[in-house]
């Protein structure tokens, strides 16, 4: 092996942690260089392993077999490497979904490390990886969320639908109150629940914002005419209903108006909505 030659680790992490715990000197390698597939024997403790990667979840009883298999009949399949970080890192998240079940926890760290330090945009982490645009989208905002809901992620607390819909409020705190919120909740509440409690928390802030309050529409003035002596007068002189289309309309828009705000404050999903809906600029922590 040239000694300029770097090899990062994309697959096999179990079994390069086996063969250097039963000090093998050499295992069998296969990476691409200059266009080839090439396979190679290397020293187990030279290969570099990225700091950020997705592990395949394994039990312990799958585990165990896995570990007597390669005591009795040794490491037959080659550990898969590549020269570039960047590429052992995306073949990492994609041979490690096809295989099956991953962290999700572990893939928004992947991601996020592809996006902030090594510059990837989401159509080049969408290319090597085989994930969809709105899933890397997902894990990134995720990833921007509060520790206390990353944490909900990493222990499986939560899932990742719940997760992004949290993301959207736009400060720790609300995160943190809405999370606290759920975990109390039995049933675990649905991704679509959440996603109505945090939309009207954000419909509440931008009301906030604007400054927004309630409007009751005008009637224009307008002379009628009696129906008796056929003069017109102004509505105010009238006596008994003489009510115009238009201004029937939009009394009865505003009345239903009226009765669906009163509706939509004195439920429990409004009211939820109202203790997160807080402010960006109010800082960071749960209270």
């Amino acid at each position: 092996m040239s000694k300029e030659r770097t090899l990062w680790l994309a697959d096999g992490l179990h079994r390069l942690q086996e063969a250097k715990l039963n000090g093998l000197k050499v295992v069998d390698v296969v990476f691409k260089e200059d266009g080839k597939v090439k396979l190679a024997k290397v020293d187990p403790q030279t290969i570099k392993v990225p700091d950020v990667r997705v592990t395949s979840v394994w039990t312990e009883e799958e585990y165990k077999v896995f570990q007597d298999t390669i005591k009795a009949s040794g490491i037959e399949n080659p550990i898969v490497c590549t020269t570039d970080i960047v590429e052992a890192m995306t073949k990492n998240l994609f041979m490690n979904r096809l295989k099956g079940k991953t962290k999700v926890s572990e893939e928004v760290a992947l991601i996020r490390e592809l996006s902030e330090k090594f510059k990837l945009s989401i159509e080049e982490i969408q290319k090597r990886t085989g994930l969809k645009a709105d899933q890397i989208e997902q894990r990134l905002a995720i990833g921007r969320a509060s520790p206390l809901v990353q944490q909900a992620v990493e222990t499986e607390q939560i899932g990742l639908g719940v997760a992004f819909q949290l993301s959207r409020l736009p400060n720790e705190k609300g995160q943190g109150k809405l999370l606290m919120e759920l975990m109390k909740m039995i049933p675990p509440p649905t991704t679509s629940y959440v996603k109505e409690i945090v939309d009207e928390s954000l419909k509440i802030l931008a009301e906030r914002a604007k400054g927004q309050t309630e409007v009751n529409p005008t009637i224009p003035v307008k002379t009628l005419k009696c129906h008796i002596c056929e003069q017109p007068y102004e509505y105010t002189e009238l006596r008994g209903i003489n009510v115009c289309a238009t201004c029937y309309g939009v009394a009865k828009d505003y009345i239903l108006q009226r009765i669906r705000e009163q509706t939509a404050k004195a439920s429990p999903e409004r009211a939820l909505a109202e203790r997160v809906a807080i402010p960006e600029e109010e800082g960071e922590g749960v209270s």
